[in-house]
C-alpha cells in the first residue's frame, strides 16, 4: 500500500500496454479503475453521436467525462487511491482533475508508458477483442483512426506532461515486457514515499 492517497494518472499512445499497467497497479493497491475508453465505449452503445465521435478518432468534451467522473466517484467512497487510465487527455481535462484532486486531497502522480509511433502501429494491427463471440479488430484501432489518435496524442500530451511537471511524474520505457514494465512502475511509485 502506498502511503499518501494517490490519483495515477496512466497516459501514452495507443497500444503503449497503459491500460495493461493502471489494472495492474489498480489490482495491486486495491484502487479503483477508472477507464475513460472503457466507459465511453460503453455509452457510445446508447448515444449515437457520442459512438460517431469515438469512431472518427476524435476527443470526447470535458463535460462528458465530469459526468462520468462524478458517476465513478459516488460509486466508490472512502478512496485511497484511484487510478485513472486515458484521463486527462488535453488542458481542459487536466483543469478537472486538478480541481478533484484538491477537493479529494489526493497527490497526483502521472505515469506515461512512452513507445515510439512505429512500435504502437506494430501492436495496434495485433490488438482484436471478442464482438458477438468473434474476435476482430477493435472499431477505434483502423489504421485511418489510429493516425489520427496519434496525432492527436502528440499534440495534447506536451500539454499534459507540463500539467503533470508540477506534481509528479514518472516516465516509463513501455516497450519492454509487461513484467519489466509493471517492476519499474512499482519501483518507482515505492521511491515516492520513501
Amino acid at each position: 500500500m502506498l502511503k499518501s492517497v494517490k490519483s495515477l494518472i496512466f497516459f501514452g499512445p495507443q497500444g503503449s500496454g497503459k491500460s495493461t499497467q493502471a489494472k495492474i497497479i489498480a489490482e495491486k493497491f486495491n484502487y479503483p479503475y477508472f477507464s475513460s475508453g472503457e466507459l465511453l465505449r460503453g455509452r457510445a452503445e446508447s448515444d449515437p453521436a457520442l459512438a460517431e465521435k469515438l469512431n472518427k478518432g476524435e476527443l470526447v468534451d470535458t463535460s462528458v467525462f465530469g459526468k462520468l467522473i462524478d458517476e465513478f466517484l459516488d460509486s466508490h467512497q472512502d478512496l485511497k487511491g484511484i487510478v485513472f487510465d486515458g484521463f486527462p487527455r488535453n488542458q481542459e481535462q487536466a483543469q478537472l482533475l486538478e480541481q478533484l484532486a484538491e477537493s479529494h486531497r489526493w497527490q497526483i502522480v502521472g505515469v506515461l508508458v512512452d513507445i515510439s509511433d512505429e512500435v504502437a502501429k506494430e501492436r495496434i494491427a495485433k490488438r482484436v477483442e471478442l464482438i458477438d463471440g468473434h474476435l476482430a479488430p477493435r472499431s477505434d484501432d483502423k489504421p485511418e483512426i489510429l493516425s489520427k489518435r496519434l496525432e492527436l496524442y502528440h499534440q495534447n500530451q506536451k500539454d499534459l506532461q507540463e500539467f503533470l511537471s508540477h506534481h509528479k511524474l514518472l516516465v516509463i520505457d513501455g516497450e519492454k515486457t509487461v513484467p519489466e514494465v509493471t517492476g519499474q512502475i512499482l519501483r518507482e511509485l515505492a521511491a515516492l514515499d520513501e
